[in-house]
């Protein structure tokens, strides 16, 4: 059975960082989103950031061997990834110091795929028999109490500075985020090493950020070739944070196969940016990136 189609999307949106990235490079296909270790403006970002972590793992699967394992790829993804960490001295036991990376990656072999997922990336499969499956969200747990810390920060910062945040201008806006961050940094440090690769924590999940701890938090699966008619893999900026928080991963699954069905990859992401757009309160974000690749059976 041969792939019939690959389509796949990258779009910026308002990050001033590209963190962001995809791999095409048959068996292998995957996204990847970088995270940069916690910054902000009395925090600068390191140099061996999110961009760089991806940069790194791609680099991997980019000259992958097709008859290296997925999960042997992704190891020594990691171990690469260990390995500058140190160049930068990193320590690689606090996860708060380390950027890394969520993804979703598959191998299409001839009988099987095979696929690995980690953190908010997300793999979904549609069998030819209509069933829809989801990877689940990891850093959901996580994520919801650090949005609920960052709305509740960018409403107090704003009512301080007597600024209203539904009129809130460009430039009041770079304001009022800058002095968020700031006040938001310690906070993130201590979420993020409680919770990074740790399968012990409420909120744990995982990233590939060199931690050898890293691939307790993968989630693999084997599916029968055969069976599968689309195979979906996507970065959290497909789905906004305002339909993640509210639908449960099958509606959401349901809902971006509908918009795939009915406009392609393109149709997903069009739909994700007027949800952004609409959203009436300020974010710590206006759009965010957004990957996706699509493969077709």
């Amino acid at each position: 059975m041969k792939i019939k189609r690959i389509e796949a999307i990258y779009d910026r949106g308002t990050a001033k960082h590209i963190e962001d990235g995809f791999v095409v490079n048959p068996p292998f296909f995957g996204v990847f989103d970088g995270v940069s270790s916690p910054y902000g403006p009395n925090n600068p970002i390191g140099p061996f950031d999110g961009e760089a972590i991806v940069k790194t793992i791609t680099e991997i699967f980019n000259s992958a061997c097709s008859k290296e394992l997925l999960e042997g790829v992704l190891l020594r993804a990691n171990n690469r990834v260990a390995d500058k960490q140190r160049e930068y001295k990193n320590p690689l036991n606090r996860a708060d110091k380390l950027a890394g990376a969520c993804f979703a990656v598959a191998k299409i072999n001839k009988k099987h795929i095979d696929i690995i997922q980690a953190g908010d990336c997300f793999a979904l499969c549609v069998t030819k028999n209509g069933n829809i499956n989801i990877t689940k969200n990891q850093v959901y747990q996580h994520e919801t109490e650090m949005n609920n810390i960052v709305n509740r920060l960018l409403k107090k910062i704003a009512k301080e500075k007597g600024i209203d945040s539904k009129k809130a201008t460009e430039k009041e806006k770079e304001e009022i985020r800058g002095e968020m961050w700031n006040r938001f940094y310690f906070k993130l440090c201590k979420a993020r090493q409680q919770d990074v690769n740790n399968p012990k924590s409420r909120r744990g999940y995982g990233i590939l950020n060199g931690q050898e701890a890293s691939s307790q938090m993968w989630k693999q699966m084997s599916l029968p070739r055969s069976e599968i008619k689309l195979l979906l893999l996507f970065s959290d900026g497909i789905i906004p944070w305002e339909i993640m928080k509210n639908s449960n991963e099958l509606v959401l699954a349901e809902k971006i196969y509908y918009l795939h069905l009915n406009g392609g990859l393109q149709k997903i992401l069009n739909e994700a940016r007027k949800t952004e757009k609409a959203a009436k309160e300020l974010n710590y974000m206006d759009f965010a990136e957004a990957t996706a690749i699509a493969i077709e059976f």
